[in-house]
């Protein structure tokens, strides 16, 4: 498929337009941030969802929900992992930013997500125009996929507790530093989805076996749960098919299924003909 790219200071971003604006390639000094794309891809002959029939890799942004569920109050079916990774995009690249936008029917809107690199930073600029006579709720979940077998520190902020999902109660991990400990023993063979709940700032660290530090920073009122995915080579489990890799996800509500988090009353929302905008930053340290 065609791309388009920008390289700016040691930052080098490439991104696929008509894949849902998938980013492909996100490297700082010529160093994948995140998983880059299979050489042999081919679908489980189990069904894993629909997700799993596109090679998984990159980043996708997940729009108004992650898991596939009816729209809450719109009554329409939304697709696994958002509506946006299955849509054609428009993208611009220009001498200091990548513009990326598409328009959706159900939900109506229309997305825009900047990427402006710096020096050592990228500003994620994100905005929705609810196109609608009505209020829009929604989910939004960053989705960056990135090298698992990299991953050598994680350091997030203090929280309430800690879920995994599918399972009722609370896991017994009351600190960052225990969840680092957890995170990192996990076997080979394993994979976790968790959630890290009412986090108490919007700041992340991974480090890097290169050495490289990376700070991810948000508005957490917006984004009060982090979900946390960690497949060290354990899914899909089918020879040949699994993964190695994680993904740390702000996310607006207290999982990743609007449906679920709508009863809750934790989600975001956009006015009849207006907008919606947040930024995310990533630095390297």
């Amino acid at each position: 498929m065609k791309t388009a790219s920008i390289k700016h200071d040691k930052w080098y971003i490439e991104c696929i337009p008509d894949d849902g604006a998938r980013i492909s390639l996100l490297r700082y000094a010529g160093y994948d941030l995140l998983t880059t794309a299979p050489v042999d891809f081919k679908a489980p002959a189990a069904d894993y969802g629909e997700y799993e029939k596109r090679p998984v890799y990159g980043y996708d942004d997940c729009f108004p929900s992650v898991d596939a569920c009816i729209h809450p109050t719109g009554n329409y079916q939304i697709r696994d992992h958002g509506q946006l990774c299955w849509l054609k995009w428009n993208v611009i690249s220009e001498a200091d930013k990548l513009i990326c936008s598409t328009e959706c029917k159900n939900p109506n809107i229309s997305f825009t997500r900047i990427l402006k690199p710096g020096k050592d930073e990228i500003n994620w600029k994100y905005n929705i125009l609810n196109n609608s006579d009505k209020v829009l709720e929604f989910l939004l979940v960053v989705h960056p996929l990135m090298p698992l077998q990299e991953i050598t520190r994680i350091q997030v902020p203090g929280f309430r507790s800690v879920s995994r999902e599918g399972q009722p109660g609370k896991l017994n991990i009351c600190t960052p530093s225990e969840l680092n400990v957890h995170l990192l023993s996990i076997s080979k063979s394993k994979f976790e989805m968790l959630y890290i709940e009412e986090v108490k700032e919007g700041r992340i660290l991974l480090g890097f076996k290169n050495r490289i530090n990376l700070v991810i920073e948000y508005d957490f009122t917006q984004f009060p749960t982090i979900g946390i995915w960690w497949n060290n080579s354990g899914y899909p489990d089918e020879p040949g098919r699994r993964r190695s890799e994680c993904a740390f996800e702000p996310i607006s509500g207290i999982n990743s299924n609007l449906a679920q988090t709508y009863r809750t009353g934790r989600y975001l929302n956009v006015g009849a003909h207006d907008t919606f905008e947040w930024n995310i930053y990533w630095k390297i340290g």
